[in-house]
């Protein structure tokens, strides 16, 4: 049975905005199958009751991933099941005050085609 709900990718997913939007998304039915791409693991994350039972969805799969380095990325993207119809780029730095070199450590950039 074919689905018209979304298949999405989110990056940084297991970050205080992206456990938040991956838990919105399940909550109101939004999304056929999210992935979801971090290099924090949910398990560790000192996540709620609520983000824990969202990450125990069906639909939901998570990807262990450093993306500041080219094979995880390639890994985030990778779907044995299909493209995905929307990405979502939740990963960056949220902590201000640190270092210039913290923050360039996290920039990653790729060539136009």
């Amino acid at each position: 049975m074919a689905t018209s709900l979304p298949r999405i990718l989110v990056l940084g997913g297991v970050g205080m905005i992206g456990r938040n939007f991956v838990k919105y998304c399940v909550d109101n039915d939004l999304c056929s199958y999210i992935r979801v791409a971090d290099k924090s693991m949910p398990e560790i994350s000192y996540f709620s009751q609520r983000h824990k039972a969202a990450f125990a969805s069906d639909i939901v799969e998570y990807v262990q991933a450093d993306l500041t380095r080219d094979a995880h990325v390639d890994r985030a993207f990778k779907a044995d099941t299909g493209p995905y119809d929307y990405v979502f780029n939740l990963a960056g730095e949220t902590k201000c005050g640190q270092a210039e070199s913290v923050y360039s450590s996290k920039v990653r950039t790729a060539p136009l085609p």
